[in-house]
């Protein structure tokens, strides 16, 4: 068997020009920084990969310099399909110069795609986007001139009397994914990762398009080593293996070592010993927080709205709720930023 081990240089050669790439990661969570590392460097060595589709669920960077940054580059892109670019000004950038096409979808719908691109349906067709930004009688989810001109993602349709939105599939050519056990086999675990995203719906969106997958882990291990039940990735759709070097290789940018509480290994007490200064953001998540009643189920924004969460934990009462986030997380207290 030829072996699925390869470092960051050989995965960015495997990328070729107008290939359509998908990355997963969530804002600073799951992000296989390696890998566009060694794209980014590519490409400044060779001008190559050109003309790249980027697609990602959500947002992944850090407002600097990593995740999607690193591929903000004129010449390496020309398309972006994602659901927020606020952590990303290399990909403002050239957004706002209407140098690259950049088409913003809703975050669950981006989701939903995958698993229908994996399961070669023609796309998504639901009410999420209707009468706002994603409408085609409104933007149709274009950001700039550089969208409009390129053409349409989403089209209005009418279904047993009601309105619908449909978002078009699209074939992807390379997936690249992050993972924190991989076996020689490619099988790839998550047990270290904060938060299970789109590593599993992503990989299975490429492979069935006849693309490749590229699955960045902490560490390479034996196969046959890894307990099945810890499988999350099966090695049939996994193509390459990278792992990833101390630099480029963590659970997430807001720390640089491991914290087994945002796994899920531990669970840490729900405790204030100082509270936070008072501020506009907390006065804010004050009144929010008056809205609250044992037993309710909240979802929380990122941004103010995670004061909310702040002012439960401070009041002694976040263990009366179940908070919740966009990515999937449920209980304790969500990380705030």
């Amino acid at each position: 068997m030829s072996s699925k081990i390869i470092d960051r240089k050989q995965a960015a050669q495997l990328i070729k020009d107008n290939d359509t790439v998908a990355v997963c990661g969530f804002v600073g969570f799951g992000i296989p920084e390696e890998i566009l590392v060694g794209i980014q460097e590519r490409f400044k060595e060779t001008q190559t990969p050109r003309d790249l589709s980027i697609f990602h669920t959500a947002g992944i960077g850090d407002a600097g310099e990593r995740g999607a940054n690193r591929l903000g580059h004129e010449g390496l892109v020309k398309q972006l399909y994602c659901a927020h670019i606020g952590l990303e000004p290399a990909m403002n950038k050239l957004t706002v110069e209407n140098k690259i096409a950049t088409y913003m979808v809703p975050q669950g719908v981006n989701c939903q795609l995958l698993r229908a691109i994996a399961g070669k349906k023609v796309g998504v067709i639901t009410h999420v986007g209707l009468k706002t930004f994603a409408d085609p009688r409104l933007e149709g989810c274009k950001v700039n001139d550089k969208a409009r001109e390129a053409g349409d993602v989403v089209e209005l349709l009418n279904l047993a009397g009601r309105e619908q939105l449909f978002y078009r599939a699209f074939p992807i050519n390379v997936a690249i994914i992050k993972g924190t056990y991989g076996d020689e086999d490619g099988n790839i675990t998550l047990q270290h990762e904060a938060a299970h995203a789109d590593q599993l719906e992503m990989a299975s969106a490429a492979h069935n398009c006849g693309g490749i997958v590229i699955a960045q882990v902490d560490r390479i291990v034996a196969r046959n080593t890894l307990k099945p039940q810890d499988v999350k990735v099966h090695g049939f759709m996994v193509d390459y293996i990278v792992e990833g070097t101390p630099e480029y290789s963590y659970q997430s940018y807001t720390s640089p070592t491991h914290n087994p509480a945002w796994s899920g290994e531990i669970r840490v007490p729900l405790t204030v010993s100082k509270a936070t200064k008072l501020s506009d953001r907390k006065i804010i998540g004050r009144r929010g927080s008056m809205e609250l009643r044992p037993n309710m189920l909240v979802n929380l924004g990122i941004g103010i709205p995670d004061q909310v969460a702040v002012v439960a934990q401070e009041e002694g009462i976040a263990d009366q709720l179940t908070l919740s986030i966009e990515s999937g997380i449920l209980g304790g207290v969500p990380l705030p930023g």
